[in-house]
This record gives C-alpha cells, sequence and structure tokens, in this order.
C-alpha cells in the first residue's frame, strides 16, 4: 500500500482499494471500521423503514400534491438516499479516516461541487464531472422527477427538481453549503485508490438493492415541491441518524470489512425494521392498542371513571368526534376556561386518531418549561393506564437540560453517553432514543415539551427540517395559546402552515384565545369586534363550524372578587399575605419582573415573623421565575408543585413568583396578589385561584376567590408613553417592557373599575376581545385622547406598526415552504443565536466548572444572562467565576452579577 495514501499503521492491512466510510482507531477492541458500501446500505435500509411507515410516506405523498407514494417511488427516492454519503470515495476523505490528520477535506462538498450544475473551469474537471454524473446515472435519476408546475423556473433555477431532491439529500448533517470549484486532490487516483472506481462500485451496488426504482418505464414522475424537498431533507438527517447509529449498526473488526458483499442490505434491512419498532417510530403497537379500547370516557380514563368523574363537556365533545371524517390538515380549537380538562381532551383526541391510524404519535407544546414538566406526568400517566405499561409508548420531556423519559432521568456522560437508572445499554435505551438529543425531540412517540422546541422547526437554523419533517406524523398540541406574542405566533403559524399542507392535524388550546389570533393560527378570515364577541364560549371549533359546550357542572361559574390598589400598597399588601399565611391559606404573589419579584421576596422576608410560611427549595426561601440555572429551575417547579400542589399542606405558604407559574400549572392558591396585566393574561393568572374547586377545607376568610390586583389607572398610565407614542422604559411593573401594549393595560384596568366582581366564564368572550381585538383598541384610544392630546392614539400607531414589524422579522428569519434553500439552514454557533423563537436581546451562557454548586447546595453546569444585565459589555469579555457562602459571584469587565436563593441579579 502507498505510505502516502494510508499513513496510519492500524489500518495499513486494509486494501487500498476499499472505500471506507467510518472508523474507531483507539478503540477498546482494536480498530474497528465500516466501508462505504455497507454504511450507505444502513442507512439507506432506514431510509426506506422510515418510507414504509404510513405516517411518514402520506405525509410527504400530500407534499408532492399525492394521497400516497408508489412502492417505486419510495425505492427511488431510497436510491438517493444510498449515494448521501458518496463523497467519502474521495482521496482526501480517505487519507482522513485512515489516520492522516493532515488531509483535510469534508465529503459533502466535494461531491456537490462535482453535481452541481455550474461546469468546472477546465476542461479536465469537466471531463470528471461528468464521469460523477454518468456513475450516479443522472440521466435516469433526473426523469424520475418533475418540476412544480406553480414556481417560475427562471426565478427559481434552484427548483430545478433533480438539482432540490440531491441538495436536500446531501443537506443530511443538517444544512448544505454553497458548491466550490472541484478539488484536484479529491478526485485523482492515487496509491491504488481511485475514487472513480469507488464511486462506480457503490451505484452498481445501489442498482441491485432497488432494482424495483430502474424497473419498467419511468411511468409519472413525482412533483418536486418545495415542502416536499424541506420534508425529504428531515427525512435524510433521521435516516442518517439512525443509520449511523453503531448500536444497531455496528463497526467491525478489519478482518470482517469486505466479507458482507450485497448481502449487507438484506441484513440492514432487517435491522432497520427492528430498531422502528424498538425506538416507537413504528406506531402499529399502539395503533392496535388504542383500536382495542373499550371507546368511551372509561375505557380511557379507568383511573377517573374508578373515582365515579364524569367527563367534562369539552372531554366529551372529543370522545364523540368523527376522527374519521376530519379532513387532512384539519386544524382543531378548544377554547374553554382554566381546569376544564382541556389537557383530557387533547389525550382522548390522541386516542382517537391513534386508533383510526391518522396519526403516528403527539407532541404536547407549552408555554414554560415548568408547564411543561407537570403536564409531562399527566400525559405518562393517563397513557399508560389506558393502554397498559407494554403498549403505551415511551413519554419524553422536550425541555433542555432535562433528560427525562417516563419516570426515569438520565445523566449525561462523556462521548455523547447517557446512564439512565437501569443502565446505559439496557433495552429501554432505545425507548430514550429521542429524548437523548433536542433535534430530535419531534421524532418522539410522545414528547411533552415547550413551544420553542416546534417552533425551531420553522427557522433558519441546522437541524430544521429533521424537526419540521418529524412532526409532521404527530398530532400538535398547542396549549394556551394568546394574542399577546405576534413575533412567535408568526413563526408558529409557519410551522402550522407546513403541518396542514402536509395533512397533519392540530389542537389549539386556551382559555383567553382572542378572535384575531385564532383566525391567523387557523388561517381564516379575521371577525370584526361584534363577530368576535358572539363566538361562544367555551366551545370546540373546526370540527364542524363552532360547536357550543354546555356548562361543565363540575365547574359552577365563578364569582371573583378583584380589589384595586394602588402599587404603592404593595407593603400593605404583602402584610395581607402573612395574614393570610398565618390562618393558613396559601397565597401567590405574582410580580410582572423577576427584578420585582426578587424585591418583594425581601420584603416579605423582612416582614414575616415565621420562616415556614415562606415558599422554599431545599429549606431556603426563593422566589420563582425563570432565571435560575436549569438544575435550580427543575427544583424550584418540583417544589411550587409540592407547596401548592393537590397534595399541598394545610399550613400556610406564601410563594412570590413572575409569569412562570401563570399558566398550565395545577396549582391552587386561596389568595391571589399581582400585577396589572392585560385581561387574557389576568384570567391566566386567576385560573391559579381556587383552582381545586373539590377543596372543601379552605381557611376561615378565603372561601371566596379574592385578587388584589397593584393597579395603576389611566391617567398614570398615560405617563408611560413618550409623546411619539412608544412606552416608556423605566415605569415599573413591567409596564411598557413586559407589557408593551399600554391599551391593554388601560382596558384591564377599566374592566377591573367597571366589574369589581368577574364571573368566569360569562365574561372570558368580552374581556378577551375588548383587550385584544384591534377595534376594541382603536375605540378606547379615541376615547382616552381627550385629555392626552392624541396620546393614546399615537400609541395605538406604534402599537400596530411595533406589530407589523415583528411580523416582518419573523418572515425575515422563518423558513419559506414555497422556496426551497439549503444554504438558508447553514445557521449555527454564533450565528444561530441571532435566529431565535421569542423576541428579545442575545442572552449569553456561561459554562461552569464541574461541581459548581447552585442556589440549593447542588451543582449546576451553565448559567444564562440576560442580555440587559450585560448593556454595554462586549460580547467578548470571559466571565470569571467564584463561589460565595450560597451561592455564586459572576463578574464580566465591571458588571459584577450575583447567583443565589433569589436567582441571577445584579
Amino acid at each position: 500500500m502507498d505510505g502516502r495514501f494510508s499513513p496510519s499503521a492500524p489500518l495499513a492491512d486494509v486494501p487500498a482499494a476499499l472505500a471506507l466510510a467510518k472508523a474507531d482507531l483507539a478503540g477498546d477492541k482494536g480498530p474497528l471500521a465500516l466501508t462505504l458500501a455497507d454504511h450507505c446500505a444502513d442507512v439507506a435500509a432506514s431510509f426506506r423503514a422510515l418510507l414504509r411507515l404510513a405516517g411518514v410516506r402520506g405525509r410527504l405523498a400530500r407534499l408532492a400534491g399525492r394521497d400516497d407514494l408508489t412502492d417505486q417511488e419510495c425505492d427511488r427516492l431510497s436510491v438517493l438516499a444510498a449515494l448521501h454519503d458518496a463523497g467519502k470515495v474521495t482521496v482526501r476523505f480517505q487519507r482522513r479516516i485512515r489516520g492522516d490528520k493532515t488531509a483535510g477535506g469534508g465529503h459533502i462538498g466535494p461531491l456537490w461541487s462535482m453535481l452541481n450544475w455550474n461546469a468546472a473551469r477546465n476542461a479536465a474537471k469537466r471531463q470528471r464531472q461528468g464521469i460523477v454524473r454518468r456513475s450516479l446515472d443522472l440521466a435516469t435519476v433526473g426523469g424520475w422527477f418533475q418540476p412544480d408546475p406553480d414556481l417560475d423556473p427562471d426565478r427559481y433555477y434552484d427548483n430545478e427538481p433533480l438539482h432540490m431532491v440531491l441538495s436536500a439529500i446531501l443537506a443530511h448533517h443538517g444544512a448544505l453549503t454553497e458548491a466550490a470549484e472541484p478539488a484536484e486532490q479529491d478526485w485523482a487516483a492515487t496509491g491504488g485508490y481511485d475514487p472513480l472506481t469507488a464511486l462506480a462500485d457503490l451505484s452498481a451496488r445501489v442498482r441491485r438493492w432497488f432494482p424495483l426504482a430502474f424497473a419498467g418505464d419511468v411511468g409519472e414522475a413525482l412533483t418536486i415541491t418545495a415542502r416536499f424537498t424541506y420534508a425529504l431533507a428531515g427525512l435524510m438527517v433521521w435516516a442518517d441518524w439512525l443509520g449511523s447509529d453503531t448500536a444497531a449498526f455496528p463497526l467491525m473488526g478489519l478482518a470482517e470489512l469486505a466479507g458482507w458483499g450485497d448481502d449487507r442490505f438484506g441484513w440492514s434491512t432487517g435491522q432497520a425494521a427492528a430498531m422502528l419498532r424498538a425506538r416507537h417510530l413504528d406506531a402499529s403497537l399502539r395503533q392496535a392498542g388504542a383500536a382495542a379500547l373499550p371507546w368511551g370516557f372509561a375505557g380511557l380514563f379507568p383511573d377517573a371513571a374508578a373515582q365515579s368523574w364524569q367527563p367534562r363537556p369539552l372531554q366529551q365533545a372529543m370522545l364523540g368526534l368523527d376522527v374519521a371524517g376530519l379532513r387532512p390538515g384539519a386544524t382543531l380549537v378548544a377554547e374553554a376556561e382554566t381546569g376544564s380538562g382541556k389537557t383530557e381532551a387533547a389525550i382522548a383526541l390522541f386516542l382517537a386518531l391513534l386508533r383510526a391510524g391518522r396519526v403516528d404519535g403527539m407532541y404536547f407544546a407549552l408555554p414554560t418549561r415548568a408547564s411543561a414538566v407537570q403536564i409531562h406526568a399527566r400525559i405518562r400517566d393517563a397513557l399508560q393506564a389506558a393502554l397498559g405499561e407494554q403498549v403505551a409508548p415511551p413519554v419524553g420531556l422536550a425541555v433542555p437540560g432535562y433528560l427525562r423519559v417516563d419516570g426515569d432521568d438520565g445523566v449525561r456522560l462523556p462521548g455523547h453517553r447517557i446512564a439512565w437508572p437501569d443502565g446505559d445499554a439496557g433495552r429501554l435505551d432505545d425507548r430514550r432514543w429521542a429524548a437523548a438529543h433536542s433535534s430530535r425531540y419531534l421524532a418522539g412517540p410522545v414528547m411533552v415539551g415547550t413551544i420553542d422546541q416546534l417552533l425551531l422547526g420553522g427557522l433558519q437554523v441546522r437541524h430544521a427540517p429533521l424537526r419540521s419533517a418529524a412532526m409532521l406524523r404527530q398530532l400538535l398540541v398547542v396549549d394556551e395559546c394568546h394574542a399577546s406574542e405576534t413575533y412567535t405566533n408568526a413563526l408558529l403559524c409557519n410551522m402550522l402552515d407546513q403541518h396542514r399542507a402536509a395533512g397533519g392535524f392540530t389542537l389549539l388550546m386556551s382559555a383567553t384565545l382572542g378572535a384575531v389570533a385564532r383566525a391567523k393560527l387557523t388561517n381564516t378570515k379575521r371577525p370584526d369586534l361584534a363577530a368576535a364577541c358572539e363566538v361562544p364560549y367555551p366551545c370546540l371549533l373546526g370540527a364542524a363550524g363552532v360547536v357550543p359546550l354546555a356548562r361543565d357542572a363540575t365547574l359552577p361559574a365563578r364569582e371573583i372578587s378583584l380589589e384595586r390598589h394602588n402599587p404603592a400598597a404593595l407593603e400593605a399588601l404583602v402584610r395581607r399575605a402573612i395574614s393570610a399565611a398565618e390562618a393558613g391559606a396559601h397565597v401567590l404573589i405574582m410580580r410582572n419582573t423577576v427584578r420585582d419579584a426578587a424585591a418583594t421576596q425581601l420584603l416579605l422576608e423582612g416582614l414575616c415573623p415565621n420562616r415556614d410560611w415562606l415558599f422554599q427549595v431545599e429549606g431556603r426561601p426563593a422566589p420563582h421565575h425563570a432565571r435560575f440555572a436549569a438544575e435550580d429551575r427543575q427544583r424550584l417547579d418540583e417544589a411550587l408543585q409540592k407547596a401548592f400542589g393537590g397534595g399541598r399542606s394545610e399550613k400556610g405558604c406564601i410563594a412570590v413568583t413572575t409569569q412562570t407559574a401563570e399558566q398550565s400549572l395545577d396549582i391552587d392558591a386561596d389568595l391571589l396578589i399581582t400585577d396589572l396585566c392585560p385581561a387574557d393574561v389576568l384570567l391566566q393568572r386567576l385560573g391559579r385561584l381556587h383552582r381545586h374547586r373539590w377543596r372543601n377545607n379552605r381557611p376561615e376568610g378565603f372561601t371566596h376567590p379574592r385578587a388584589l390586583i397593584l393597579s395603576p389607572g389611566a391617567a398614570a398610565l398615560a405617563d408611560g408613553i413618550q409623546r411619539d407614542g412608544k412606552p416608556k422604559r423605566g415605569a415599573g411593573s413591567g409596564v411598557g417592557t413586559v407589557y408593551r401594549n399600554l391599551l391593554a393595560l388601560a382596558a384591564t384596568a377599566e374592566a377591573l373599575a367597571e366589574n369589581p366582581v368577574w364571573q368566569i366564564p360569562t365574561m372570558n368572550r368580552a374581556l378577551v376581545e375588548n383587550i385584544t381585538h384591534p377595534d376594541a383598541l382603536l375605540a378606547l384610544a379615541r376615547r382616552l385622547d381627550g385629555g392626552t392630546a392624541g396620546l393614546w392614539s399615537q400609541h395605538y400607531n406604534h402599537i400596530w406598526g411595533k406589530s407589523a414589524a415583528e411580523q416582518q422579522l419573523a418572515d425575515q428569519v422563518r423558513l419559506n415552504w414555497q422556496e426551497w434553500d439549503a444554504a438558508k439552514l447553514e445557521q449555527e454557533g454564533e450565528a444561530a443565536t441571532e435566529v431565535t423563537t421569542r423576541l428579545g436581546d442575545r442572552d449569553r451562557r456561561v459554562e461552569l466548572d464541574a461541581g459548581t454548586m447552585g442556589a440549593f447546595g447542588h451543582p449546576v453546569t451553565a448559567l444564562t444572562i440576560p442580555a440587559h444585565l450585560l448593556r454595554g459589555v462586549p460580547l467578548e469579555a470571559m466571565p470569571a467565576v467564584e463561589a460565595m457562602a450560597e451561592g455564586l459571584r459572576v463578574r464580566v469587565e465591571s458588571s459584577i452579577l450575583l447567583y443565589d436563593r433569589f436567582g441571577l441579579r445584579t
């Protein structure tokens, strides 16, 4: 063997002519490797196995304008999947994999340079390009596909169908860089190795693996749309990850390398099918289990039925839904008050669609980490009770910082390994595959996580196609949709657009969704204010128009007393909270900002005579907010659930929180103290007040729900508006920062003044529409203008101008499903931090040394510093972290931050 070609002694016995794809030169069992042909067989088998799943094939077909794909079309796509790593035949890659660290060069760019339609500059390179294309039989393959007739080929050159499909296949690392001029050192034969011969051999093998692809007439060509191409790219990443998993497709000793021949593909096919079953990607078992259920509330929720619970109206509507009659791509909207059983209604819909074979799994998206953690346990328990532990799919938690599947938590180890309670090499590792990496969260059979993980599938970031392709086969459940986030809602609309186009099913749930946001999310016409207010509440929309829901006998209409207080009266209200805790009440104090929450916690501790009445984590009093390390935040969430959940102590307790406790949490307070916030948000907060209607042991004086609102009036709010209509910073209580729409705050303040007792849910619809509908806010602005020289109208114009700007920003960072552009996926590292799911400045992540203790005496691995705490500090400034008695001190240039039981603060 030519020493220049194979400089590494461990692989010296590998024939020079043999192309390798993977190698481990320093393994415990000696050098291991895998030939390129064998690896391509593994990935192609995994790709075809995914296409044999009806939920994958059917969704992909609809994006190409078909009801289904034929077996021949699936095999033709699999041919291209088999060639995804064909670039590894290049000389530089083979030198590098054999141990030459100076070889350089990748394997995707060199092949893309040969397949790109731009001709090379000299005759020799053009000749090699022709040989490569002929080896891959692109003249034949090109006839398998046809362009999207709706696209202008003169405007979108890159939408040429074969070019699109090849670029999607080569983007299997999550992105694809621009093609460069072919490099001479990649393709010239050397030292007994000829890359063109290796490529021809691989291509010939692929033809033998998929004879149906090349059989007979070309037939009807498959239409290649941009939507289809994004899904194909995601499917290719998915297959590459599966086929590269050495647990299922292990590397081999050098003596075994050349022994498989074409038999490898048959073996790989069996391995891939077994893998899909083991990892619960094959939905047939759970679909059969759902079909065998005795349909009805008792059959689906045996634990609830055992306690003689009856289905709520929304749950009954879902149980009676004709899911077989739902049109592909249907979006349902469930609007009902907090505590009406929306989570169980979503589970009922999932099981109904599952038994009908119309979905393979479910992604349950929630607004916050805390709500995702809590709902995860409820969904896990419900599915295991309904289907049994042997049939129920694993339920993973899609929240970065956690490694949780069902009831087990894993720990990350070096080398991308994970230790689970039953061992890191056991059978259950397959069950946990999707939860091990955030990019594949949406591929899990049932995952519960934040909405951010869903939205990343529609952004111009690496691995977005994997996320968006995996979601297509799932029921998407988006909980607590609301109207206040223009940017985030625009990104959600974009994801739902692709999901609908593929025939996927979506359930949007909310207690407070305005008509304008609903129309955008469902792609329907926006109603005027009068029509919006006439929509019944509660209701189920989308299955058969608007279906009013009967009143829930278990949720009698509530009358909540609302007391307005000047924000300057905070200390007096904290004293009332202490008196309430002394009487045995559980009190939530919700502030709009972290700064105010920390200050309120200090005030509370200074006034409270009994430390036991304070919410605590590991014996340390603390506020509950988002500015904690992930590990400490997990302990905060668990402690809040324990202190205010169904099994709470009879001893009084006071917790100071921010928005982290306002949505989707099954926590119950006897008294609520809160800052003013828009009415839709306030209704969410009121949902934590007397949430558990079954409680009959509330302390004396707290049997009637009461909320104390720190509410500035319209005049004080007007002081927070600049002459150009922009909100002022520093107005306090989140006015103009957390909540920039001061008209929504003014409308809420008016509603509080006019109605000191809110009747829930009777007033919900009018309250929400009057603070979200543009017609209502414009009328309010004109009415308030009298004493402000048009200030409120200026603010109205600013609000909608800002909303339009956020929409434009979302358009700049989202994937355009109508235009395939693989280069836009090349966002990673520093660039990717500028593409986010929620608006805000760039936060900074500080990695901590191993063993660094956090706020509650346990190790933490990283801190995230909000950008506004380091305003003016250069991005390249390096933080210095030092331990304190209880927490950490973080110095970044002249800025000093503290991290302790109050969270991260200045």
